[in-house]
């Protein structure tokens, strides 16, 4: 064992007292250092993961109001409730939903990278709705479940 610390020995014995502090010094601010950097980076990272769920969270808040729309025409269809007052004021509600979603969307959707799946489904969103009130009871219900 002696053998591995006699040239740190052989060091210290060659220099005064302010030398060795100083090398003391370096030896435990060194470590020191190291130990905070990689802190800072690991507190940096999960900030940023942080920031990205928030962003994703406010995201998904239209997304799931729409989701409770077609849930609501999906029973309707189910149910075949199909009053012309009724669907108008889903429709309405549906139209709300998707602009509240477009809206997200263009202020998030290209830090997600989700814009372009989002603008394939609302197409496909806006289309059965358009052609809600001509297709069978069966085949909306098939549709909407398709779209959830």
């Amino acid at each position: 064992m002696s053998r591995v610390f006699s040239p740190a020995v052989a060091l210290m014995n060659r220099l005064a007292y302010p030398g060795k502090f100083a090398v003391i010094a370096v030896l435990f601010t060194v470590p020191l250092l190291l130990v905070s950097l990689f802190l800072t980076r690991e507190l940096n990272d999960r900030i940023q993961f942080a920031r990205q769920e928030e962003i994703g969270n406010a995201y998904l808040r239209p997304l799931r109001s729409l989701a409770e729309v077609l849930q609501r025409q999906r029973r309707r269809h189910a149910r075949r409730e199909m009053s012309a007052s009724g669907n108008a004021d889903l429709a309405t509600q549906l139209d709300q939903a998707l602009y509240r979603v477009d809206d997200t969307d263009h202020q998030f959707g290209s830090r997600l990278h989700v814009s372009a799946d989002w603008n394939v489904l609302a197409a496909r969103i806006r289309e059965w709705n358009a052609h809600s009130a001509t297709k069978p009871a069966s085949s909306s219900f098939t549709e909407v479940t398709r779209q959830i």
